[in-house]
């Protein structure tokens, strides 16, 4: 039988593909830094009308790094997603996520939720005393509040005022990807391409006022002062091209990395001791001991 997929890309074209893709935002930084070279060796102005002209170097300089910030932002986030570490992580939470479907139960995991909830608020707040050197003594009313130091009773105010940490079902089952569940044929091309083509209309029409209002002369006898200038200039674009890699490399092999493994090992202690002991142990009311008592606690005035 005749493969039905004949006409798609093999596995070596889409590979070839992606790789453009990724480097897209490479090619459009290189393009413009020549442009904005370019212009930096004319002089610049913009007309509404004939009777109206201004300096636009600035607003020049000031667009072209946001292009530069943002197209590195991207480029360096897709370079990021083909870390070992990152892909790794994705993959772990990705298994889980699935075995949810299979095998978890949305009650069972909203009361695992709230026991985790309790548990790290209780390590949040006994890291919170032993920053200031207290003790869970120091928040009952026997505590000797006249020993402890302004640093200390600072610390008892903060620990009456500090929230509950706060551990959701959503947040244990977040995806980048969009949703869960799709249903099939609930995307159509045409619908796709207008969601891809309207924020391409609106760049284009913010893109295509500078190229039609921006007038340049050719400056015939550049000048050591100019050439400072247009480096100075230049240093500006790279450094914000740097600084937007960096940002979107960043922040997907390290911030969503690490939010992925810390799902993943959630998700892993629900299946491996949550879900086999609920059967057996009732669980307790987590509100319960969480904080003590308000009247407990030395109030703003007293400390």
């Amino acid at each position: 039988m005749s493969n039905p997929f004949s006409e798609l890309p093999t596995a070596e074209g889409r590979g070839t593909l992606r790789g453009v893709l990724s480097n897209l935002g490479i090619v459009c930084a290189v393009f413009t830094f020549l442009a904005v070279s370019a212009l930096f060796f004319t002089d610049i102005t913009v007309s509404f009308q004939a009777s109206l002209s201004f300096s636009l170097q600035f607003l020049i300089l000031l667009f072209a790094s946001y292009v530069m910030y943002f197209s590195l932002s991207e480029t360096g986030a897709d370079r990021a997603k083909q870390e070992k570490e990152y892909c790794e992580a994705a993959e772990r939470a990705r298994r889980f996520r699935l075995r949810f479907r299979e095998e978890g139960d949305m009650r069972s995991l909203l009361l695992f939720c709230e026991r985790v909830s309790h548990r790290e608020t209780l390590s949040a707040r006994r890291a919170l005393l032993s920053l200031y050197g207290l003790s869970e003594e120091a928040l009952t009313e026997k505590a000797p509040s006249a020993t402890l130091s302004p640093a200390q009773k600072r610390g008892l105010i903060r620990v009456k005022r500090m929230r509950q940490v706060r551990i959701t079902p959503s947040m244990l089952l977040w995806s980048r990807e969009e949703g869960g569940y799709r249903p099939p044929l609930s995307k159509t091309p045409a619908a796709a391409k207008r969601r891809r083509f309207l924020p391409y209309l609106f760049a284009s029409l913010f893109t295509a006022f500078f190229s039609v209002s921006v007038l340049c002369d050719i400056i015939v006898n550049p000048n050591p002062a100019l050439l400072v200038g247009y480096v100075s200039k230049m240093f500006t674009l790279v450094f914000n091209g740097i600084k937007g890699y960096r940002a979107g490399y960043c922040n997907v092999a390290k911030d969503t990395a690490v939010y992925l493994e810390e799902q993943s090992d959630l998700l892993e202690e629900y299946f491996k001791d949550f879900l086999p002991s609920l059967k057996s142990d009732a669980p307790a009311s987590p509100s319960e001991g969480l904080f003590p008592d308000s009247a407990s606690l030395p109030s703003a005035a007293e400390a």
